[in-house]
């Protein structure tokens, strides 16, 4: 916003009030270089954008006064400042704030403002001192601005405590979802159920079920192939199937009655790293997910791309309802090994790209299932073990996630955790949502306490006050007293010419 636009908007001003500009409040200078390994063990505190970010035994600033975040994501924060202090090249600080302002209400009327609106660049964005010396201030008379500045602290005081309180109920939630999963997982969660439904079918008679599905995918998915290639299947075909590994139960804890442990590769029929190619000119676009298509543990089709594929990669690579992605390789290590449901039914293809592992299933019951199990702490505690990190990247292999035991409640048992931990989970989520309406709303009515108190509605005026503007006068005498007088220099006498002689 330019000077003239920020004017035109600028509220009409208390009669007792002025507006006065940077340049005629404040000197400004730019901080020192001063980088991390070159910090020297030390008590005085060290000032960028961000605040404090070290401490140094050298100082700069050795009179309280405030920084102003000069570039990139902190270009606009303001911070006061204590002496003694440095303050790096970071940020923006008064090297001389007069003494006849508050300096905490010059500190709140410049956060009104939103400095970072003043930025000038793209990606980068900064302000700079000319910017600063053309802003202008609302300036209320001096007992007035301490019972500004008193007025809002009280009204911040009890925002701030009712914000903690909002935070405390938020880790709360959290940790009350966290003990629902936990005790989902250990069927804690359906003790009262498994009371009252006998079992149908166990967990081992349905883990053979599922071995059984398991093998006949693999022989219709087998002789497919042949046909497809117009061959016949040779002889002891089917004993090419690889059974899957079986889990380690030594040091696996019990499992409930009716309850067994299995692998993720003997729950699964499938398990593919994704589409690995980024363009091609044959095949024709088809929407291929990315990590980025990942929002809040779902698909999002807000802004998916299209890349050309062959009729042979859209049926290799085709997602299919109840499939599971698994995020293969991530810079987050909380978010590698994340589990995510594909649940869309429409006609279109999606693929997946090979950031991912998909897994599918016979049965939609155990993918709800073992999506559930994966956000557990103890698949976390697996995958953070197992994960290999390099050059900023996490990545978990097909081999991890087949080899994850998962113990397995029969079929009916996990309709009834999921449907239950479902219930659960989202009156948590809603809760969430109410609180983080709340915090937003104590945002907004910080912003409003700051509008109403710089345009002189906070408190009320005095009549006996000091007018702004002769109190700007004496500032403007202040700063005059203050500038160092020029010494007279002296005169050397001239040397008088030499007369030329006249040629005779």
């Amino acid at each position: 916003m330019t000077n003239s636009s920020r004017a035109a908007c600028q509220p009409t001003l208390p009669i007792s009030w002025c507006w006065a500009t940077g340049k005629e409040l404040f000197k400004w200078s730019s901080g020192d270089f001063l980088p991390k390994k070159k910090m020297r063990l030390g008590q005085v505190p060290v000032y960028g954008g961000n605040g404090i970010n070290g401490y140094h035994d050298t100082s700069i600033a050795d009179f309280e006064t405030f920084v102003i975040g000069r570039v990139g994501a902190h270009c606009g924060n303001i911070h006061i400042v204590i002496p003694p202090a440095w303050i790096t090249d970071n940020a923006i600080y008064a090297t001389y704030v007069p003494s006849l302002i508050h300096l905490r209400f010059v500190v709140l009327a410049l956060s009104n403002l939103n400095l970072n609106i003043e930025s000038q660049g793209g990606a980068q964005p900064f302000i700079n001192q000319k910017a600063l010396n053309s802003i202008s201030l609302p300036i209320a008379p001096l007992d007035e601005q301490k019972r500004i500045v008193s007025k809002i602290e009280e009204l911040f005081s009890y925002l701030d405590a009712g914000v903690a309180t909002l935070k405390r109920v938020k880790e709360n939630l959290k940790r009350y979802r966290v003990s629902i999963l936990k005790a989902a997982v250990e069927g804690k969660l359906t003790e009262k159920w498994r009371s009252e439904n006998p079992v149908k079918e166990p967990a081992p008679k349905l883990l053979e079920r599922i071995l059984t599905e398991r093998r006949k995918k693999w022989e219709e998915n087998y002789l497919a192939e042949c046909k497809a290639k117009n061959r016949k299947p040779p002889k002891d075909w089917k004993k090419k199937y690889k059974e899957p590994a079986q889990p380690d139960t030594s040091n696996l804890p019990e499992l409930p009655d009716g309850w067994c442990w299995a692998t993720a590769e003997q729950l699964s029929y499938e398990s593919m790293n994704g589409f690995g190619k980024r363009r091609q000119e044959k095949g024709k676009p088809v929407i291929v997910l990315r990590l980025a298509d990942i929002l809040d543990g779902k698909v999002s089709y807000n802004d998916t791309r299209k890349i050309n594929a062959l009729d042979s990669e859209i049926s290799k690579f085709r997602l299919t309802p109840n499939d599971i992605l698994v995020l293969r390789v991530n810079g987050s290590a909380d978010l590698v090994g994340r589990m995510v449901t594909f649940e869309n039914e429409d006609t279109e293809p999606v693929l997946y790209c090979d950031h991912f592992i998909r897994l599918k299933f016979r049965f939609p019951e155990i993918a709800n299932w073992l999506r559930l199990y994966a956000d557990s702490k103890t698949v976390r505690d697996y995958i953070y073990h197992k994960k290999i990190s390099s050059a900023g990247q996490n990545t978990v292999s097909q081999t991890t996630i087949s080899s994850l035991a998962v113990p397995l409640p029969p079929i009916d048992e996990i309709s009834a955790i999921v449907e239950t931990y479902d219930q659960q989970f989202y009156s948590t989520k809603a809760y969430s949502a109410i609180l983080q309406k709340s915090t937003l709303k104590a945002s907004s009515l910080r912003q409003s306490i700051l509008k109403r108190a710089f345009e002189g509605k906070l408190v009320p005026q005095e009549p006996d006050d000091e007018p702004a503007s002769i109190l700007l006068e004496r500032i403007k005498a202040e700063r005059e007293a203050a500038k160092p007088k020029k010494k007279p220099t002296k005169k050397k006498p001239r040397k008088p010419r030499k007369k030329r002689e006249k040629a005779k």
